[in-house]
């Protein structure tokens, strides 16, 4: 049975909200800021990968349960995005946030990541890894204060990657 994420989150002031087609400028203009998306290659230049990467995580919550979604102030304005993928981690989920530059250093980053936490566990799965760079500190704190733990540290074409892991607790 493929687990089945809610479509709404609350996470404190914001509100996480399933990506949908009508996202697609919204998410654009973070994906295509060099100061905010330092991802994989950097800055995303077309705004048809940026609709394939949207179309790619409909099919993901239809194979594998898991939602990604925009990360909204309480005015409706799209702040950055936050959610799971099937990937490297895989059978386990992986988190992934991205809060735009002139929004991060606020700690809307912890909380996405500790609503999409949460909703994981709610949905059935029963560990989340994360996956990042050394260099980028910010989310390495927000992952440790959302309960992430090192697990070991990987090289791919990019360079060093630390896998971090986070296991529901047994109450």
């Amino acid at each position: 049975m493929v687990p089945e994420m809610a479509e709404v989150l609350a996470a404190g002031e914001l509100t996480l909200r399933l990506l949908e087609p009508a996202d697609h400028a919204e998410l654009h203009a973070i994906f295509s800021d060099p100061r905010t998306h330092t991802i994989g290659s950097g800055p995303v230049r077309d705004a048809e990968e940026t609709r394939q990467w949207l179309d790619r995580r409909r099919v993901r919550r239809t194979e594998h349960g898991v939602a990604w979604y925009a990360v909204r102030r309480p005015d409706g304005s799209m702040i950055g995005t936050a959610g799971l993928l099937i990937g490297r981690t895989e059978p386990h989920p992986e988190i992934g946030f991205e809060i735009r530059h002139q929004d991060q250093r606020r700690g809307f980053g912890t909380a996405a990541a500790m609503a999409v936490v949460a909703e994981a566990y709610r949905a059935g799965f029963e560990q989340v890894w994360a996956t990042v760079r050394p260099w980028n500190v910010g989310s390495l704190r927000a992952l440790d204060r959302v309960g992430f733990r090192p697990q070991r540290v990987e090289r791919d074409e990019h360079g060093e990657l630390i896998c971090l892991l986070h296991r529901a607790t047994v109450a």
